[in-house]
């Protein structure tokens, strides 16, 4: 019997000694989820940038940019169909043949489109947790992007970088 109540004291005294250290471990806090919007004119371009976050890792980046059709280009877009209207501003934007390869790379996406505002668009979306970047090097349009510095940057220096090119946060 003095046994079994020397068991249950050490029992009680574990159990005690547990608890306390249960107490002492703070559960960890996951930061939130955050987007931010960014938004003027570079270069004569209408640009918006969507920052996706967690602390300070950035999760995604949307880089959306506008230019309105000239008079002369509105004119002439009238004789075309939207298909053909995307594929000689992609032409002119170099993308002809890179189209399809960005399209499947994973992690990444890339769209165009010709606004009824006659507006044309682009927008490119990078996923950094699931971009392959050894694929994405292989991209012309990509190539124009430090690539190893996207991957690495902190949530913190990429917006400050988006401000230095003189986008201003919307609300």
């Amino acid at each position: 019997m003095k046994r079994l109540g020397m068991l249950l004291v050490f029992s009680f005294l574990m159990l005690g000694a547990c608890s306390s250290k249960l107490e002492q471990v703070k559960p960890s806090v996951q930061a939130e989820e955050v987007t931010r919007v960014f938004k003027g004119t570079v270069k004569g371009l209408e640009e918006e940038a969507k920052v996706t976050s967690r602390g300070s890792k950035v999760l995604t980046l949307d880089l959306i940019v506008e230019r309105p059709l000239s008079e002369q280009e509105k004119e002439y877009i009238t004789r075309l169909d939207a298909t053909e209207v995307l594929a000689l501003i992609e032409a002119g934007l170099d993308l002809q043949g890179e189209f399809e390869r960005l399209q499947a790379l994973e992690g990444f996406d890339l769209t165009s489109e010709l606004t009824d505002q006659q507006v044309f668009r682009l927008t490119l979306h990078f996923d950094m947790e699931t971009l392959n970047l050894k694929e994405a090097r292989q991209s012309e349009l990509l190539k124009k992007f430090d690539l190893d510095q996207l991957m690495n940057v902190t949530a913190d220096d990429l917006i400050e970088s988006l401000k230095d090119e003189g986008l201003v946060e919307v609300h």
